[in-house]
């Protein structure tokens, strides 16, 4: 008598763009998982014919083309697509490894109050001896060439990659260190998470709204976390579930690293204290000016200021009294780290020390061209119609 088929309970969201070949690796590694989770594909408006290849490859997967490239949005896409009680996020260079979404579902069935787990990012790409993953070779637009998929998964060992040799993602390492009480649960609590690394209730990030277009991708995800704390919700790091990422070469450093500074104050105004926001819009600034894109990072960041003062509704005190906290471990790291870089001799570390005057000039520089940007958000918080506690410190 056969056994009753076992519904899966996790759906896996990818989203992509422009990344036709580590999208297909990717796809390969999660079909191959013992659990067979139903995957859905959200292809950006690529144009270098990921849609169709994924097509020709992968008939089972679930296809959603966006005519636009909505970044970070494209998941919302997914989300509604999925028929699934929790939906897990990935990139097109992530992976989830065998295991892990059985057990976030198991977790998330177990603590109600709990509305997302975040998994433990490993990064590197794994000996090809451990189960590797070879793409087909196809060009643009071209189909699977008599091959039921673009990809051969190697067979032998484990049916996807081993994650022997890895290090652990330094955020990963972070969570792991959280301060904030994890009394009776499965993990570590936390008040962010990493948008490609995530299993979350499906209902409940639809009726958060999912992620904001405005911020098209980088860092897009610290808004939904405060919303979600804001509610009431809780966030686990589960180092118990593993994602193996695998940079892509495809990635624009230097858009990203735009991306997150004005992201990062976007939120800040939208939802932190002022003295928590102007540290980090000072913070954000600084970064900026080391890297020579001040100007630009200022105009877009007022491209946004209207609507992003429009909704700023700051944090209830114990949101922000947590995120205080987790902002104290997290610089604390970063300084470590720094310091690490000057012990070890760091090239681009003996660099800044060796020229004090020009690191003192850039701060400056900083400080000189963002006093009229903070003045301005000031007068148009104090013009506009916001509470008195909207500007507590």
């Amino acid at each position: 008598m056969n056994e009753p088929r076992v519904l899966p309970r996790v759906s896996v969201i990818v989203l992509t763009h422009n990344r036709r070949e580590e999208l297909l690796t990717t796809v390969a590694r999660l079909l191959a998982l013992p659990e067979a989770p139903p995957v859905i594909v959200v292809d950006n408006a690529s144009t270098d014919g990921t849609a169709a290849a994924v097509a020709a490859c992968f008939p089972g997967v679930t296809l959603v083309r966006s005519e636009a490239n909505l970044g970070a949005a494209g998941r919302n896409l997914g989300a509604l697509r999925a028929r699934t009680p929790y939906v897990a996020f990935s990139d097109d260079d992530t992976d989830w490894q065998a295991g892990a979404l059985p057990r976030a579902a198991t977790l998330l069935d177990a603590f109600p109050a709990v509305g997302l787990v975040c998994a433990r990012v490993r990064i590197g790409i794994p000996p090809d001896a451990a189960g590797a993953v070879e793409t087909g070779g196809l060009a643009a637009g071209q189909g699977c060439a008599g091959a039921s998929t673009a990809i051969a998964v190697v067979t032998g060992a484990p049916a996807v990659a081993a994650t022997a040799g890895l290090v652990d993602d330094p955020s990963s390492r972070l969570m792991a260190r959280s301060p904030l009480r994890a009394d009776g649960l499965p993990g570590r609590p936390l008040l962010g998470f990493m948008a490609g690394a995530c299993v979350m209730r499906r209902d409940l990030f639809i009726a958060m709204g999912g992620y904001r277009r405005e911020f098209f991708i980088g860092g897009e995800e610290a808004l939904l976390a405060f919303d979600l704390a804001a509610a009431r919700w809780l966030m686990l790091y589960c180092a118990d579930l593993v994602v193996v990422h695998r940079p892509s070469p495809l990635r624009d450093a230097g858009t990203r690293r735009d991306l997150l500074a004005r992201n990062r104050v976007w939120v800040a105004w939208m939802r932190l204290p002022l003295a928590d926001a102007l540290r980090e819009t000072a913070e954000a600034l600084a970064d900026l000016a080391r890297a020579g894109r001040l100007r630009a990072g200022l105009g877009a960041i007022r491209r946004g200021l209207g609507w992003v003062l429009a909704e700023r509704r700051v944090l209830p005190h114990a949101v922000v009294r947590d995120w205080r906290r987790v902002e104290e471990v997290r610089r604390a790291d970063e300084a470590a780290r720094r310091l690490a870089e000057v012990d070890r001799g760091s090239v681009e570390a003996e660099r800044h020390i060796a020229r004090p005057a020009a690191t003192d000039a850039g701060a400056s520089t900083s400080a000189g061209a963002a006093e009229p940007f903070l003045r301005a958000t000031l007068e148009r918080l104090r013009g506009g119609s916001r509470q008195p506690d909207d500007l507590r410190p």
